[in-house]
């Protein structure tokens, strides 16, 4: 996603972005937070952001909280 962001390549970048929604997880859900902030994917860190929220109690007892 970051080699698509950086080469303009905006379909890939979609795919990749709908992807990473599709298979949010408790297992992924923080590094995919995080990834989405550092790089600045606003959508992406909004509906991670949401995912985050909406199964918060089973969030924090994984290892990544």
């Amino acid at each position: 996603m970051v080699a698509a962001d950086n080469l303009l390549l905006m379909e890939l970048k979609t795919v990749t972005r709908s992807f990473l929604k599709q298979n949010l997880s408790l297992s992924n859900c923080i590094s995919v937070y995080h990834f989405a902030e550092s790089y600045q994917f606003n959508e992406l860190g909004e509906a991670t952001r949401k995912f985050i929220h909406s199964h918060l109690m089973a969030v924090a007892q994984t290892e990544d909280f």
